[in-house]
């Protein structure tokens, strides 16, 4: 069933009304199917894998540095890498904000006195003697770093594992959204259907931009969410064209 409606929700329009007789049950497996191999196998994988290639070259270009939570962090120079909308940022030079940021979606800014993390939009900021949970105090240098690297292999995981919950999440706002537009769509083409079927169908309809952006998602390249809902609307468009196409030839 899952390979079926995936053959057509990828694109076969003339067979589209076959997906307005499945039932929420079967919409949910679909969905829950199609986020879990989109992001395991083009998403999760490959972030994990980029992430020990990055934290490679970062262990070389990162300058010395020492991070304790008595005197704060203190660096050589200046640190400032941005790959695939993720930014890191290190600098004794000035108090950082959240508009340091600027447009990556994820990352951490460090200053002499803390740290700002974000998370998809979400900022979050925290003094330095916060990360003291036994009071004893901590330093971390440069030259420590390595005894460290499977807590970045962990971040890495749940960095990826919240991409995973943050595209489940826009999936079905999105669907949402889509059915909307797509109503006022059927109206101008004058195709009768009901909103509860047309959320049906935008759920299948992100399929084939979902696809798209999970296998660009691992070269750094991210599709504009307009232009994914374009595809998706130009999907059930389509579709609704062929539905009244083969009514027209009902007796």
């Amino acid at each position: 069933m899952i390979v079926k409606d995936f053959s057509i929700a990828i694109g076969n329009f003339k067979k589209y009304r076959e997906l307005l007789k499945r039932r929420v049950g079967d919409i949910i497996v679909y969905v829950t199917a199609l986020m879990l191999v989109c992001s395991i196998g083009l998403i999760i994988i490959p972030t994990v894998v980029q992430s020990g290639k990055i934290i490679n070259g970062l262990m070389q270009e990162l300058p010395d540095f020492t991070l304790s939570s008595a005197e704060g962090l203190t660096v050589a120079e200046q640190f400032d890498f941005e790959f695939a909308g993720i930014k890191l940022l290190a600098t004794n030079e000035k108090d950082l904000t959240e508009a340091d940021f600027g447009d990556c979606a994820a990352g951490v800014l460090m200053d002499k006195n803390k740290v700002l993390m974000r998370n998809f939009g979400q900022t979050f900021s925290f003094d330095y003697k916060e990360f003291d949970m036994d009071g004893k105090g901590f330093e971390i240098s440069k030259s420590s770093l390595p005894q460290y690297r499977r807590y970045y292999y962990l971040l890495a995981c749940i960095f990826a594992f919240s991409l995973l919950i943050s595209y489940a999440f826009s999936y079905v706002m999105d669907g949402l959204l889509i059915a909307l537009i797509s109503s006022v769509i059927c109206m101008l083409m004058r195709v009768r259907i009901g909103i509860t079927e047309l959320v049906k169908l935008a759920m299948y309809s992100q399929t084939l931009p979902l696809v798209l952006s999970a296998v660009m998602f691992p070269f750094g390249i991210h599709m504009n969410t307009y232009i994914s809902l374009a595809f998706s609307v130009i999907i059930i468009a389509l579709a609704m064209n062929q539905k009244r196409a083969d009514e027209a030839y009902l007796p």
